[in-house]
């Protein structure tokens, strides 16, 4: 269309040179007004009408038409009379203003009409967006206007975007600051917009603004309290709102909390295991919490190192028809049933090794290791019987007898039920419990040689023990001068299920020094002795005879102080059968103590086989 328009200009303006060519008539006058000689366009365009008079013919006269193309005039020539002729201006895409001016001729008069039109009037910004970070920044917006501009922030962005510089009238940079997004709580992307105007329209600008980002940081990911107690800090930082739920201990209180920091008094620890409380960090939003472990160190930490059971994973291992014993020798826990073998399992993990094979005609009855590692065996010994107690010093040779002891000064059912402390191989006591008569019988080593056997009576109870699993008797150290310790069914005159000590051997007095308070038919007690860190513990096993009450369950005791004995560890029920079911396989059961070669730990290795389980439970020193 442009060029169409220049073309029809252009062959306009010749014919209007070629009507003025062959005019030689001088005489002649135009009348014009004077407004009409100067006609101004807009920027946009248009057409002017021009009205004369001419008393002649007359015509238009464009000095060098090939700069002017964006202008025209028609008619270019008439007769005598009123006329007019129309000015027409095309769209001026520039920022500048033009002109130019033609003749209207009769005669020798000449009237000159100037054609002005105006320059584009516009403003002009870059770029036309921008994008910022959440911490905010600024903005240049380059302005290029040949007209006054101004700009306006809108209302709901006026809070964060706000002008560095002002306006101006040429090509300026206005500046902007962007206010950081990293507001209190809020955390969505924002947009605002600048519209910059003039006379000739508007321009926005768009500026969009990431959203801040969640923080939330709860450290450390868990608390340490030492076993006398003392202060605890957790930190949290966070930029959107949190509660701190306090854990419903007694023994842990909030001391302060403020600006994100938490400080927690600890009480001493009177227990032997570690105990934990949990400092709960919650916020609204389900991704966003934190659950921290407050553990308190005791005298050690408590854990179960493994479980099993015998159907599903020792199936080598029958349960029924002998009593369980746990013996061991370096890493080898060893188990005996009752019969001429004995078991190999991995002390680490419960699995399963090997079968170990035992002197002819010996069937393992008691099982039992002494402090040094030296594993004992003996069979139950009736009446008029031998007793003969074996050692393994290693699992690789046959074992060598350690003592042999005739049954016949105390009147039982049978014998049996070693235990034994200290090193058979220099200083040690080994004892047996008596059935019936409710005997005990010891004998003291010293220097790698057995003394002769003695013997005294247990303490007087309300139900008689038929057979040796009912009860044990177990020495308190290597020497028997420290004192025998005492537990059976129905261990006293008032049916109590209790723990005794006889601190004078030679004079069978047993005192009461715990009391369990447990209400299970406990044929099956076992007892075990060992220390860790410089304490001396006994463990208490309660097998289940029957299925109701609540064994099997083992008291781990602190006897440092047989005066003052306290509980270090109860483990119920369910801490020894796991996932183990009552089976009514066979009553037997026992516990052992187990101290590692560091010092640094002590396993309690205890089984039961009316719930088919085996369980180690580890002790580590804190």
């Amino acid at each position: 269309m442009k060029r169409i328009s220049i073309i029809m200009l252009a062959a306009a303006m010749a014919l209007s040179l070629a009507a003025c060519k062959d005019d030689s008539n001088d005489s002649g006058t135009i009348t014009i007004s004077g407004e009409a000689m100067n006609p101004v366009f807009t920027s946009a365009g248009g057409t002017y009408t021009v009205e004369f008079t001419a008393d002649n013919e007359w015509r238009v006269a464009v000095p060098n038409t090939n700069h002017y193309t964006w202008s025209s005039v028609t008619p270019t020539s008439g007769g005598a009379g009123k006329n007019q002729v129309t000015v027409t201006a095309l769209r001026n895409p520039g920022h500048d203003g033009r002109e130019y001016s033609f003749d209207l001729r009769c005669g020798l008069d000449s009237k000159t009409i100037k054609v002005t039109q105006k320059q584009l009037n516009s403003i002009t910004v870059t770029p036309g967006s921008f994008d910022i970070p959440k911490e905010g920044g600024s903005i240049d917006i380059k302005v290029v206007s040949n007209i006054d501009f101004d700009y306006k922030i809108a209302d709901d962005a006026k809070e964060w975007i706000s002008a560095v510089t002002t306006k101006g009238l040429v090509e300026n940079t206005v500046t902007f600051a962007v206010a950081s997004n990293e507001i209190y709580n809020k955390f969505e992307a924002r947009q605002g917009v600048i519209t910059f105007t003039s006379s000739e329209g508007s321009e926005d600008i768009v500026v969009n603004q990431a959203p801040n980002e969640r923080f939330f940081n709860v450290s450390p990911e868990s608390l340490v309290a030492e076993k006398n107690g003392g202060e605890v800090t957790l930190k949290v930082e966070a930029n959107f709102p949190y509660e701190v739920e306090d854990p419903d201990s007694e023994w842990i209180t909030r001391v302060s909390g403020k600006d994100g920091s938490f400080t927690y008094k600890v009480e001493a620890n009177p227990d032997f295991g570690s105990r934990a409380g949990v400092i709960n960090v919650t916020t609204e939003l389900e991704d966003y919490s934190a659950a921290v472990e407050l553990k308190q160190k005791g005298t050690a930490d408590v854990s179960v190192l493994w479980q099993k059971r015998y159907s599903a994973d020792l199936g080598a291992i029958a349960v029924a028809g002998g009593p369980l014993r746990l013996a061991v020798k370096d890493d080898i826990l060893l188990v005996g049933n009752g019969g001429n073998k004995l078991y190999a399992l991995n002390r680490q993990t419960g699995e399963y090794l090997k079968e170990i094979a035992v002197p002819e005609g010996l069937s393992v009855h008691s099982l039992v290791n002494d402090d040094a590692g030296n594993v004992l065996a003996a069979a139950l010994t009736p009446f008029g019987g031998t007793l003969r107690i074996y050692t393994f010093k290693s699992l690789e040779s046959a074992p060598e007898m350690l003592l042999e002891y005739t049954h016949n000064a105390i009147w039982s059912s049978s014998m049996g039920n070693i235990r034994v402390r200290g090193d058979v191989t220099q200083k040690a006591v080994v004892t047996a419990f008596v059935d019936v008569s409710q005997y005990w019988v010891g004998w003291q080593i010293t220097d790698g040689k057995v003394g002769d056997a003695v013997f005294g009576s247990i303490a007087p109870a309300a139900n008689q023990v038929w057979n040796p699993y009912g009860a044990c008797v177990a020495p308190v150290s290597d020497d028997l001068n420290d004192g025998l310790l005492f537990i059976g069914y129905s261990a006293d005159a008032n049916g109590n299920y209790d723990l005794n000590w006889c601190k004078e051997v030679a004079k069978s007095e047993w005192q009461s020094v715990f009391h369990t308070t447990s209400g299970g038919n406990e044929n099956y007690n076992c007892i075990s002795v060992a220390t860790l860190n410089g304490i001396r513990f006994c463990a208490v096993e309660r097998g289940a005879h029957f299925s109701y009450g609540s064994c099997p369950e083992v008291y781990l005791l602190d006897i440092t102080n047989l005066g003052s004995v306290k509980e270090a560890y109860y483990a119920e029920r369910a801490t020894v059968v796991g996932e183990g079911t009552f089976t009514g396989a066979g009553a037997c059961g026992d516990v052992l103590l187990q101290t590692s070669a560091d010092g640094k730990s002590m396993d309690m290795f205890v089984t039961d086989g009316n719930y088919d389980c085996i369980t180690c439970i580890r002790f580590t020193a804190q």
